[in-house]
Formats: structure tokens, C-alpha cells, sequence
């Protein structure tokens, strides 16, 4: 990591609500099927922004790559519904930090809201943790609860 200013990348599916927050001091990775409101906003503030084509997953993981590999970052943040794959972690390490919509360890993977809800959970939350390999399972940085 250099020194100075810290420089964040943000990395969205679905409507990025909480990359509409982070923005200003972003750029912006979307994935094929992110809404395109944070895209705009990126835009008109003048911040960097790609939008993920529709392919394979290595071919997407190679865009990722090229993207990252192209920018000094500190920090990348996730609210994205892709698995990343291990080459793109290797880029750098202990820097991708995902905001997961549960407490984990309950309800890794996908639709967790959804499940805590299902399952009569007394309490929902978020975790702030780093990405590993393996899916939802990295050591947690911060965790926030609200009672159901």
C-alpha cells in the first residue's frame, strides 16, 4: 500500500444503495446486471467507471484483473453477487473487504435477509469482513445488529 491519500474501489450488483453513499471517492466496478443509477451518478461526478461485460467467469475475472491491475488501490469494497476468483484476490491481498447482509457466520451465500427472516431469526445484522476463496467465510471486521 502507498502512502497519502487512500484511494477506494467499489464493486456493485443489484441497485448499490450503498455505493450511491461511497461514490464520491470511488471508482466504480458494476457488474452486468447493476442497476444504472450508481453508473450515472459515477458519470456526472466524474469518476471512474466500468461496466462488466456478460461472459464466462475467467472472461470476467480477467476484466477484473485488467481493471484493478490498472489503478492504485488501497481498498475494495463489496456489495457484488460474484465469486471472485483466487487470481483476482492474489492482486490484493487482505484489501477486499465485502458488506455481507448477515451476522455471520449464520446465513452465508446469497439472499440472507431473506433466510434470517424465514427462519424466525430474533436479530438481523451486516458483517464487514475480508474476502477469502471460500464464500462468505473471511475474518470479520465489523459486525452491526438490529433485533427483528
Amino acid at each position: 500500500m502507498r502512502k497519502g491519500r487512500c484511494r477506494i474501489g467499489f464493486m456493485v450488483s443489484g441497485q448499490g444503495r450503498l455505493a450511491l453513499e461511497a461514490i464520491r471517492q470511488c471508482f466504480v466496478i458494476l457488474d452486468v446486471t447493476a442497476a444504472e443509477e450508481p453508473e450515472n451518478i459515477a458519470r456526472q461526478q466524474g469518476i471512474f467507471c466500468h461496466r462488466l461485460t456478460a461472459g464466462p467467469r475467467l472472461v470476467v475475472q480477467d476484466q477484473i484483473r485488467e481493471i484493478l491491475g490498472n489503478r492504485c488501490v488501497d481498498h475494495i469494497f463489496l456489495t457484488f453477487d460474484r465469486i471472485l476468483h483466487e487470481a483476482v484476490l492474489e492482486l490484493f491481498p487482505n484489501r477486499f473487504i465485502n458488506l455481507h447482509l448477515s451476522l455471520l457466520p449464520a446465513f452465508q451465500g446469497m439472499r440472507p435477509l431473506e433466510r434470517a427472516l424465514e427462519k424466525g431469526a430474533p436479530f438481523i445484522g451486516a458483517t464487514m469482513h475480508l474476502v477469502t476463496p471460500k464464500v462468505d467465510d473471511g475474518p470479520p471486521l465489523a459486525q452491526c445488529v438490529q433485533a427483528v
